[in-house]
């Protein structure tokens, strides 16, 4: 059954293009795996992050090798099997060295090269996470193979040969956009049908209802899938192809200048008219007398008289000094 269809990818160029890219994007991610040894429920785990982030994001916008990376570095803390970001940056560098046709040399991480690497890292990642909203948990084709296998297989010494090709078969359809489109059971019965073909297994198709069915599967979502992964047989090797940026939207038209509405007419001035004699008027009355105000209130007794202070008792002046006798 088809899974829930997300949005496309915001891109302007050609699909063959866009396919490119993510081919690439996903082949680094698997070669990467492989060296840090990483299982590869970890491996399919970043693949299919890198799937989604590119159903909405622009490649334009976002470098394909920098969010494979950081996609790979986050799958690693999801599947709980970390890994260093020194180690994961070294394979990186590694990699691209030998596509580029160079001598691959040890990343130094005093450098300044590890640490715009490293910051380009945290920044792929911190974008993964924004984007798929912390919904980081998807289910994969693989852990449905070795049961699907065992009903459908006729012997057992073609058990292994059919569930190691079909194996392979998913991890190749990990370099398409099926992941997203398509539901597990879909691509892991497109896996058997595909490897049964190419070993010349026979299947039990002519039971009622067909095989597939059993595992809640359509035939047209099978055949949609052997399609994408046998086009993908057909591609030349993928290789990094560096996108424009997108263009910047241009600036509306500037506003023409606003002309200020024409002012009303002056009101004409009335013609100077000599000032008539004034009306006569009434006698005006005498104004009323205002009302008599209420009684007032009896005075308050007034206070005694305060008592000066009377004066001090004065003080006699003392007598002179005798006169000293004549000599």
């Amino acid at each position: 059954m088809t899974s829930a269809a997300t949005a496309p990818a915001p891109d302007a160029e050609s699909d063959d293009t866009i396919n490119g890219q993510r081919v690439y994007g996903c082949e680094l991610i698997q070669q990467m795996g492989i060296m840090l040894a990483l299982p590869q429920v970890g491996i399919a785990t970043a693949q299919v992050m890198f799937h989604r982030f590119y159903a909405r994001r622009s490649m334009r916008r976002f470098d394909v090798r920098h969010v494979a990376t950081g996609a790979l570095f986050l799958a690693t803390k999801v599947e709980e099997c970390p890994r260093k970001v020194r180690d994961v940056l070294g394979c990186f560098q590694h990699l691209l060295s030998k596509r580029a046709g160079k001598r691959p040399v040890p990343l130094d991480i005093f450098s300044q090269d590890y640490a715009n690497l490293k910051d380009k890292l945290i920044r792929a990642e911190r974008e993964i996470l924004k984007e798929l909203g912390f919904i980081l948990y998807s289910e994969h084709p693989h852990k449905f193979i070795l049961n699907y296998v065992k009903l459908l297989a006729p012997s057992k010494e073609q058990e292994h040969a059919l569930a190691q090709a079909a194996w392979n078969f998913i991890n190749d359809s990990q370099r398409t956009d099926a992941c997203i489109k398509f539901a597990p059971e879909a691509i892991c019965c497109a896996a058997i049908w595909f490897a049964a073909r190419t070993l010349g297994i026979r299947l039990p198709s002519d039971a009622s209802p067909p095989w597939w069915e059993l595992f809640d599967t359509q035939r047209q979502d099978m055949d949609a899938v052997v399609q994408m992964v046998t086009d993908l047989y057909m591609r030349p090797r993928a290789r990094f192809v560096k996108l424009d940026p997108p263009p910047k939207p241009a600036a509306p038209p500037a506003a023409p200048p606003s002309t200020p509405p024409p002012s009303p007419p002056s009101p004409s001035t009335p013609p100077l008219v000599p000032p008539s004699d004034p009306p006569s008027t009434p006698p005006s009355t005498p104004p009323s007398a205002p009302p008599a105000a209420p009684p007032s209130s009896p005075p308050l007794p007034s206070a005694p008289p305060s008592t000066p202070p009377s004066a001090p008792p004065s003080i006699p002046p003392s007598p002179p000094p005798p006169s000293a006798p004549p000599s």
